[in-house]
């Protein structure tokens, strides 16, 4: 019909008659061919089926009749096109249906499984059946299939309908305003009305203010409903899991309480610091020049910048401790007086209402009336271990129990004060004013139950005095063999600094003998000189020192010296080293931490004295148990949160760290003793979040109300503060008790808190701004809560000593926070001194980036050193990446194995998002990376692996092939066995000597010729492969120095010629 139609108009056209116009219809959309579409290949084909028509209408071909008209087809297309899509509809239809077919066929399947699986289960529940494993064992079941159908019906039945119980909330779909400057981790979050708007008229104003006053009251009851809402959900999922754990005789979850809000201290706004303008953006930014000073001025503004960084970092008092008294309590510490030059003891009283707001420390003794001696080299490497200076005068002191008693120690000699006289001892059997005639004298200790008793440790000897007499000394006619002093590696790289321990009620004392027998023997001389005595020093990979632990009994003038039965690597053959020991409060049963080679397992031991040859015991305890093991899949840090707590006969208590869930936290463990097996195993978790107990600073325990005083960065990972937590099972709190913005500042040497729990506690606080500030706080207890608050009731100095000058608001440094790999980064950013906003200034990178070791700080002490860069116009950058320490677990083993590599890594990102951050004001084509030790290995590395990021480097006592290093520290990070080769060799500077670069004046090596920590020998064995490889490089060498430039000259000469080195590099 249609081609009927379009024939009759086209016979029409032709002869010339007039055609009608058309009646105007309503615009329809064209329509196709056909309305059998099946699929969007039939789109596609209509589509090209109209454009076709359309190609032949325009030739004549086909007649198109205006815009409603539609594309006219022959009968036999029409019939065609239809049969293709019934066939393609057909397809379809058979392709759904054979899929239909398939599912049911599967769902079939699974119900006669489930069906097969039913009936096992009724048959199992029913005893009918039962299966057995490969051995002929029975298979126990973890699920009571019967219980299991019982407590669903009642948790059905019992269960509320919470959805009744929720309140409808509506919310609006306009765009809340933005807020200036929002930090969300550091706001509050608030609900309801945060502005209202009050009528100038006071009745008005008076019913909003009602208003308000109702929302608010309003608002805390729906808070308070919706709060027991979700705490019925909580109580009712734990009912259920504790169902389950109860049947499996495992312990119930406990509750666990709110953790209370630290209390805000009151912030003087005059003392914040203004946010720091950012820097105008400009294109370009305007370089700074590098500075060109002359070496005579370097020199001298290397001494003067050594003179002040002397008196604003120099504590000028340290180890303190606090003992109680009838009207208070009195303080203790060590320090030199402004009149002189030798250190003595220092006290003060603090009364019980905290007196005025300054206690002042006087001198108990005249500093001159004590005999001056050359510090003894065994002496300066003590001091080396423990990073402490070398003084002259007192060098350690020691107050018993009550107070009434003091002993001091001078290097040489050891004197008793009591009842305001001092008197000389007879060290070593000698005279009482011989001394001890060139020997080195420490760990002086009274016994905690007889102060009448003393013992110290003489040329590598323990020597117990009474009233004067030498009553007993140990001995050994091996050299190699000592008593009562940690081998040198337990010293470096396990921080104890002590192997006598004293019993708490009794005159036993338990020691460690070490045999350095099998233990290389090096010497450290400068060529030319006479050689000193050989240092024992286990290199990576060969023998370490064997230690046995020893008892004395004193009864009366006999004396009993006695070894272990069975010795310690005998009962466990994988120890190798004696963490930490000491005794518990029954005052005859010891405990032991120890370690394996590489430190990744670490068990803690009960041993009874009746372990020790000749002793017989019958309590519960015969012979040595484990309390507690753990394993690690890299490796256990060392720490000093291990103290006994009071228990019975049968049952064991410690306070004890663990890293187990990451962050180090404290545990309360209990073990209840039968027939010599721990029988039953307690663990109970004291701190708890995410934030890391401090390692290095032990514990204090109020054993009458069952608190627990540690440090812990619970505000920032860059800040430490005082805490207290409760480890009674009732009580799960815990409680900061100093000002968030300062931060704890404790001493390597000295790992105690100087607290007591009847009155407060003294500490050094500090912060960026802040030089390092003794305080005193008082701990207050109420009615209201176990834990006890701080208040701060005055500062502590010293008589005529002046604290220093407060710092310019521009000089303090800016702490940078930043995201990689889903974890916040810490930096830290020191502008020049001549800084201006947008001009961009030459940057100095300080690396250390090894593990244990944390740089980005609120510490006064952490920037005060590197003011020698930014007073001459340089930027200086530090930042802690992934091995750093006090992050958790999670942080630091990702170097396990491939030491250099993630950490330079770290630090490369990390300047380039500081300098975004800082918006220009980092210039990142004039570099140079600096580091010591652990850095000075960054260095290198940085330099060879990023040579186009850092223009040059400074290494200075440089760790450069890790075989040539101890073994406590390079086993502990990269294993020990001939399989892990590999590993060494990978992590080796030799091996990426090729990539330095071969342009002269981008390399500086520095090291001291007496360095016994890590060897010359390592910057020795670069020298050689960069000569072999025709690398450039300057050498800096000291040669009466150790690991650390300790003399002020060499440290002022050292200064110097590393800014030189750095305006060389860096010069345009």
């Amino acid at each position: 019909m249609a081609t009927f139609a379009s024939t009759a108009m086209s016979k029409n056209l032709a002869e010339g008659e007039e055609v009608a116009e058309p009646v105007k219809k309503k615009y329809e959309p064209k329509k196709l061919h056909t309305n059998e579409v099946a699929s969007l290949f039939d789109l596609k084909s209509e589509y090209l089926k109209k454009k076709n028509d359309i190609v032949q209408s325009a030739t004549g071909e086909v007649y198109r009749g205006g815009k409603s008209s539609v594309l006219a087809v022959n009968k036999e297309e029409k019939v065609s096109i239809k049969k293709e899509a019934q066939e393609r509809k057909r397809r379809i239809n058979e392709h759904e249906a054979a899929l239909r077919k398939e599912e049911e066929e599967r769902l079939d399947l699974v119900r006669k499984k489930l069906k097969e699986k039913s009936e096992l289960y009724e048959k199992l529940s029913e005893g009918k059946v039962t299966l057995q494993t490969s051995d002929g064992l029975d298979v126990e079941f973890l699920v009571d299939f019967n219980a299991k159908v019982k407590e669903r019906q009642e948790s059905q039945q019992s269960q509320p309908t919470y959805h009744e119980e929720l309140p409808t909330t509506s919310t609006s779909s306009e765009p809340a305003p933005l807020v200036e400057h929002y930090v969300p981790e550091e706001e509050r979050r608030e609900y309801g009305v945060s502005h209202m708007k009050f009528s100038s008229e006071e009745e008005k104003r008076q019913a909003q203010i009602k208003s308000l006053y109702d929302m608010t009251a309003e608002t805390e009851k729906m808070r308070a409903k919706n709060r027991s809402v979700a705490d019925e959900k909580a109580r009712a999922k734990r009912e259920k899991l504790n169902a389950l754990r109860r049947r499996k005789g495992l312990p119930e979850i406990r509750t666990p309480s709110p953790e209370p809000e630290p209390e805000q201290p009151e912030v003087n706004l005059e003392e914040i610091p203004l946010p720091i303008e950012k820097p105008l953006r400009m294109a370009p930014l305007e370089r700074s020049p590098t500075p060109n000073v002359p070496w005579h001025q370097l020199v001298a503004h290397a001494r003067l910048l050594r003179a002040e960084l002397r008196s604003s970092l120099a504590l000028p008092f340290s180890r303190m401790s606090i003992v109680a008294t009838k009207t208070g309590c009195r303080l203790y510490a060590l320090g030199t007086p402004v009149c002189s030059s030798n250190q003595t003891v220092l006290s003060a009283e603090i009364p019980a209402d905290g007196g005025s707001s300054n206690i002042v420390l006087e001198p108990m003794f005249s500093p001159d009336q004590f005999k001056a001696a050359t510090p003894s080299v065994e002496f300066s490497l003590m001091c080396e271990r423990q990073r402490a200076t070398v003084v002259s005068g007192v060098t350690d002191y020691m107050v018993d129990s009550d107070g009434s008693n003091l002993m001091l120690t001078t290097g040489e000699q050891v004197f008793r004060y009591s009842d305001g006289n001092i008197v000389p001892l007879a060290v070593g059997g000698g005279s009482n004013d011989s001394g001890a005639a060139g020997g080195f004298v420490f760990d002086t200790q009274f016994c905690p139950c007889d102060s009448k008793l003393v013992s110290y440790v003489l040329n590598k000897q323990i020597h117990i005095e009474r009233e004067g007499s030498l009553l007993y000394r140990t001995s050994s006619t091996d050299p190699n063999i000592s008593n009562g002093v940690p081998a040198f590696i337990i010293q470096e790289e396990l921080d104890r600094f002590q192997a006598v321990w004293w019993s708490p009620t009794s005159t036993r004392l338990l020691y460690e003998r070490v045999d350095e027998t099998a233990v290389r023997s090096l010497m450290f001389v400068c060529p030319g000189r006479e050689a000193p005595a050989p240092m024992k020093y286990p290199v990576a990979g060969t023998e370490n020192h064997t230690s046995q632990l020893r008892l004395i009994i004193i009864d009366g003038n006999a004396v009993l010296d006695c070894g272990l039965k069975v010795p310690l690597k005998t009962r466990y053959p994988w120890v190798e080293y004696i963490a930490r020991a000491g005794f518990l409060n029954d005052g005859k049963t010891m405990w032991v931490q120890i370690m394996n080679r590489t430190q990744s397992q670490a068990a803690l031991i009960i041993l009874p004295e009746s372990e020790f040859e000749g002793i017989t015991s019958s309590g519960p305890i015969r012979e040595a148990s484990i309390v507690k093991d753990e394993v690690s899949t890299a490796w256990i840090n060392n720490h000093n949160a291990i103290v006994p707590l009071d228990g019975n006969p049968s049952t064991i208590e410690f306070i004890y760290a663990s890293e187990q869930s990451s962050h180090c936290h404290l545990y309360f463990i209990s073990a209840h003793i039968i027939d010599n097996d721990v029988a039953d195993l307690r663990e109970r978790v004291v701190t708890q979040g995410d934030f890391s107990v401090c390692k290095a600073t032990s514990v204090v325990i109020d054993k009458d109300r069952r608190l627990v005083y540690y440090i812990a960065n619970v505000a920032t990972p860059t800040e430490w503060s005082v805490c207290v937590s409760s480890y009674d099972e009732s009580v799960n709190e815990m409680r900061r008790l100093t000002e968030r913005g300062l931060s704890f500042k404790g001493e390597r040497a000295c790992h105690h808190l100087c607290l007591l729990p009847s009155n407060g506690f003294a500490c050094w606080m500090t912060s960026l701004s802040q030089p390092p500030q003794c305080r005193y706080y008082s701990l207050v207890f109420s009615e209201d809560s176990i834990l006890p608050n701080a208040t701060l009731v005055a500062q502590i100095g010293l008589s005529g000593y002046n604290l220093p000058a407060t710092v310019q608001i521009n000089d303090i440094p800016v702490i940078v926070e930043y995201q990689s790999r889903n974890m916040r980064r810490y930096a830290m950013v020191m502008r020049p001194a001549n800084f201006e906003p947008g001009r961009s200034y030459p940057v100095l990178h300080y690396v250390y980036g090894g593990p244990g070791i944390q740089l980005v700080r609120n510490d006064y002490s952490t920037w005060i050193p590197f003011q020698k860069y930014t007073k001459l116009g340089f930027v200086v950058v530090m930042l802690d990446g992934r091995g750093s320490s006090n992050r958790g677990t999670e942080f630091e083993f990702p170097i396990f194995g491939k030491l250099g590599q993630c950490e330079v890594e770290d630090q490369v990102e990390g300047l380039q998002e500081v300098a975004q951050i800082m918006d220009g004001m980092l210039d990142l084509s004039r570099v140079v990376v600096q580091g010591w030790s652990y850095g000075g290995y960054m260095s290198l590395l940085a330099l060879a692996k990023y040579p186009h990021v850092f223009r040059a480097a400074i290494a200075g006592g440089a760790v450069t092939d890790w075989k040539l290093y101890d073994t406590a520290y390079t086993e502990r990070y990269l294993g020990y066995g001939s399989e892990r080769d590999p590993f060494y060799e990978e992590s080796s500077v030799i091996k990426h000597v090729e990539k330095l670069p071969d342009q002269p004046g981008r390399l500086l090596l520095v090291h001291g010729l007496l360095d016994e920590n890590v060897h010359f020998r390592h910057t020795e064995a670069l020298i050689e492969q960069l000569i072999k490889a025709g690398k450039p490089y300057q050498l800096q060498l000291f040669p009466s120095e150790r690991h650390g430039i300790r003399s002020s000259d060499g440290a002022a000469h050292l200064d110097a010629s590393m800014l030189n080195f750095i305006q060389q590099a860096l010069k345009d």
